[in-house]
């Protein structure tokens, strides 16, 4: 398949969506990058062609997400709630971004939140 034409136009309603704890956004050669099971994720796109999945994750109240890095980039918007971070607390329509192979973090959660997340992978040639 024509990685240009991996994906069509999409429009969706996300309520129309579960709330899931088992989700695996994307493949890595490492193995499968699976969602935290202490999370939801909603999945509104993946294109596997282009290395890319857009998703809401809902983090619980307390929820701590400890520093890291991994190989991809990733763009948030927070929704509702709190995300804490490098000194700054995001709320609505508050914004970050990693760049791939960057430590980022810790996050927390302390009220809760739900964000809107943009992630970018590697993929198999």
């Amino acid at each position: 398949m024509d990685a240009a034409a991996a994906l069509p136009f999409l429009a969706v309603n996300a309520d129309d969506i579960e709330w899931d704890a088992n989700v695996t956004l994307f493949q890595l050669p490492t193995g499968a990058h699976k969602i935290h099971p202490n999370l939801k994720v909603k999945v509104l796109m993946r294109d596997d062609a282009r290395g890319q999945v857009a998703a809401l994750v809902k983090f619980p109240p307390g929820y701590v997400e400890p520093a890291h890095q991994h190989v991809t980039s990733h763009c948030v918007v927070v929704l509702e709630g709190e995300q804490h971070v490098a000194g700054k607390v995001l709320r609505k329509g508050d914004f970050h971004y990693a760049p791939p192979d960057t430590m980022h973090g810790p996050f927390s959660y302390p009220v809760g939140g739900i964000v809107f997340s943009v992630m970018r992978f590697p993929v198999a040639n």
